[in-house]
């Protein structure tokens, strides 16, 4: 028969070793996707969190707030969803612009244009989440709910790039020739 003690340390130690063969696969897998996780299958989509992330990414260099192409800014909510031919038609993936030219055929028309397309993964994303009905959870629908990261700036210390570096200040440097002559005065007095 086992003591209490050791009876709780054979637990607890089958308990560790479960709960770590179960974790290790999905650490794996987790250290392989540098993206956020998904929404699942059955779990609801949300704009900000799910879909926004991807049109910046992929979306905003054309159709961001300078100059856009088309006509189109997909860095305001409202704009997606006006026009003639808009981007999202809430409910109705079919007719939203957005998965029609991201789905096209022809690599020439596909959007974004000159670019990877968008993965199958990301594609199913936007068409759940306008099936859903394409809602909104930023703060205002008539202004840029995100901006493109700008590249990398340099730091404000760094030398203009039209200018040559400023040459590094010279240490003061003491005249020792009096000091020394004067110490060695003092040593023969």
């Amino acid at each position: 028969m086992l003591s209490p003690l050791t009876a709780r340390r054979r637990i607890l130690l089958g308990s560790a070793l479960g709960v770590l063969a179960l974790a290790s696969p999905l650490s794996g897998l987790m250290a392989e996707s540098a993206a956020p996780p998904a929404p699942s299958a059955a779990g609801e989509v949300q704009f900000m969190r799910d879909i926004a992330p991807i049109l910046v990414q992929n979306c905003f260099a054309c159709h961001g707030p300078k100059e856009p192409e088309g006509d189109l800014r997909l860095d305001l909510f409202e704009s997606m969803t006006k026009g003639e031919h808009p981007a999202v038609v809430a409910g109705e993936p079919e007719h939203s612009g957005i998965i029609k030219m991201t789905t096209e055929e022809d690599s020439s028309s596909r959007m974004p244009r000159g670019e990877a397309p968008l993965t199958p993964a990301q594609i199913d994303l936007i068409r759940r989440w306008i099936q859903a009905g394409a809602k909104f959870d930023g703060p205002d629908p008539k202004t840029p709910y995100a901006t493109k990261p700008d590249a990398p700036k340099a730091p404000a210390a760094a030398p203009h790039p039209d200018r040559p570096p400023a040459a590094p200040a010279k240490p003061e440097q003491k005249d020792n020739s009096k000091a020394g002559a004067s110490e060695v005065r003092s040593e023969k007095s």
